[in-house]
């Protein structure tokens, strides 16, 4: 296979494919995550994204057409960032699928996730992509089952994001979850409705920021910009660029 899911030497010398049972860990400073090697983040596992210690995202999953989609592969091509590569099953009086779903997340004081839908066939093809996420800023302690769980969070949308706020009284901490076309926001859950044309592809861009005693932190790899400019991909270049 050619392109972005070809095969490769590894993670500083090229695109490393996951096994199908290994667990997707991504790392860029203070900030990793850990995920199924599909790129959910499933609740009661010790998964999650962790910033400053505390998992500010405890679930994370994808659903296109009230359907899980099916993963495929995965690369892990920078510490930072990961691709993922599922199909959706096919669709009635079909043998294969003609959808294909590519994720992929980008982490560094938070997390984008750029999802691209992918059409195969011909026709003109509707789907609704659901992304269910919740958060529980537990930390490493709490995650590890070692103490007790802090008070749960609550979850409310603000026009077209969704806030996850800690029930800690100790401490503001928030997560604010946003993505491109003004997505339906309800009940912890972001919704799309894309339209798809044949043999073409449409792509929605999430970003989780945290928020710390009320200060958003700033993504290393936001919305709109490109991944090639940011401080980490910069400074990965430029380690490469010194080795044999």
């Amino acid at each position: 296979m050619t392109g972005p899911f070809a095969a490769g030497q590894g993670a500083h010398g090229g695109p490393q494919s996951l096994g199908p049972c290994s667990p997707a860990t991504l790392i860029e400073g203070s900030t990793f995550c850990i995920s199924e090697p599909g790129g959910d983040i499933l609740s009661g596992r010790p998964q999650g994204l962790f910033v400053r210690d505390t998992r500010v995202l405890s679930r994370w999953e994808l659903t296109v057409d009230g359907k899980e989609p099916e993963p495929l592969t995965a690369e892990h091509a920078e510490p930072y960032a990961a691709s993922f590569l599922a199909r959706m099953p096919p669709r009635a009086g079909r043998a294969d699928s003609t959808l294909l779903i590519v994720r992929r997340r980008y982490i560094g004081d938070g997390m984008r996730e750029d999802i691209t839908i992918r059409n195969t066939a011909a026709r003109t093809v509707r789907c609704v992509i659901e992304l269910a996420a919740d958060a529980d800023f537990a930390d490493l302690f709490e995650v590890k089952g070692r103490s007790k769980p802090r008070t749960a969070a609550s979850v409310h949308a603000a026009d077209s994001a969704l806030v996850i706020t800690s029930g800690r009284r100790d401490r503001n901490q928030e997560l604010v979850i946003d993505g491109d076309g003004d997505p339906v926001v309800t009940d912890g859950t972001l919704t799309w409705r894309l339209t798809v044309g044949g043999h073409a592809e449409r792509t929605v861009s999430i970003e989780a920021v945290p928020v710390f005693d009320g200060v958003p932190m700033t993504l290393r790899y936001p919305r709109g910009k490109k991944i090639q400019r940011a401080i980490p991909a910069k400074r990965l270049r430029k380690w490469r660029r010194r080795g044999p």
